[in-house]
């Protein structure tokens, strides 16, 4: 495919990488539609490294209610990148008000709740009245899963007893988040989980309360929904986006919060040959390198690579040469 456009020859996988990373920061720049139904999706990339990933993820709710709760990678928008030393809640919320400050203040953001998240959302919307923080139903229901299965003390020879027990959390679990993800919060969602519960007999005191439990959470996520209002109920797609990213990530020789991020704002939302362009003509290597070291600083591979420069230095002006020759040839790169 490039042959013709490159007498012959192809470029290495390096220039292709860069493109995409070119391309990656030509997205995160451009900015956001200002308007008032945003929903923010967020959330920290699990730990490469030293450093502590967090990206928002955007859909409006016209979209969200267009595609009927089911959104997948093309429907989102990479609305912030943060990277830092250390995930807290004060980062957060500097995060939040940037996002914010693009988009207006967003009708709902949806997360875990992990603690730096919860904290830093709530001084956000105590900020900005107006948004509401929702608890994605998947982490919801592993949270209740763990905390009544966690400090059990059951023998192996005893499981057979407690197995229809189990199996009948498990299910009322999955009918709560499949009703959330589907169809998201509505007014009816009381009703609605209760109905599709109504075959799961409550035979123990613990299925008893976990129906309690998850009465009491579909109950506060859904207070003061109107009518004919519907909210997201589930962060999975932030998940499925890291997912992805972590195939890119996967391929670069350190396990760290690199410049495989820039690759998540390439991955969602649609684009064409026409933006591919504008990103190719107004970005350059050097507007990534300087991304780089602004948001990421030196890579672990990098301070590798000169590490080991200094040591085949060393090595080369010394009288006594201590490494073997196949070690100078590795150290070398």
């Amino acid at each position: 495919m490039f042959s013709a456009w490159f007498d012959g020859g192809v470029p290495c996988h390096v220039v292709v990488q860069n493109w995409i990373m070119r391309l990656g920061i030509y997205r995160l720049r451009k900015p956001p539609e200002k308007r008032k139904d945003w929903i923010f999706i967020l959330d920290h990339t699990i730990d490469y490294g030293t450093k502590k990933c967090l990206v928002v993820l955007g859909v409006t709710m016209k979209k969200f209610m267009e595609k009927k709760c089911r959104l997948s990678h093309e429907d989102m928008s990479v609305l912030d990148i943060s990277i830092v030393e250390k995930a807290t809640a004060a980062s957060v919320e500097k995060t939040l008000r940037r996002v914010a400050e693009k988009t207006g203040t967003p009708v709902q953001i949806v997360s875990d709740k992990g603690s730096s998240i919860k904290k830093g959302v709530a001084d956000f919307i105590g900020k900005n009245s107006g948004a509401r923080h929702t608890y994605d139903a998947t982490h919801k229901a592993a949270i209740l899963m763990k905390h009544h299965l966690e400090n059990d003390s059951m023998w192996i020879g005893e499981f057979a007893s407690s197995l229809p027990e189990w199996r009948s959390m498990l299910d009322m679990l999955d009918l709560m988040k499949g009703e959330i993800k589907k169809n998201g919060f509505r007014k009816d969602t009381p009703m609605r989980f209760e109905k599709l519960s109504s075959g799961i007999v409550l035979s123990t005191k613990r299925l008893r309360t976990l129906k309690k439990e998850i009465m009491d959470y579909i109950g506060v996520e859904t207070a003061g929904i109107g009518d004919d209002q519907i909210l997201l109920g589930s962060s999975d797609i932030i998940e499925s986006v890291f997912g992805r990213y972590k195939g890119f990530s996967g391929k670069t020789p350190m396990k760290e919060v690199g410049r495989a991020v820039l690759a998540i704002p390439v991955f969602t939302g649609k684009f064409d040959a026409a933006e591919v362009r504008t990103a190719m003509e107004s970005v350059s290597a050097k507007d990534v390198d300087d991304w780089l070291r602004q948001n990421i600083g030196e890579s672990f591979f990098s301070k590798r690579k000169r590490a080991f420069s200094l040591i085949n230095t060393n090595f080369e002006n010394s009288s006594v040469k201590l490494f073997p020759e196949n070690l100078r040839k590795v150290a070398s790169f």
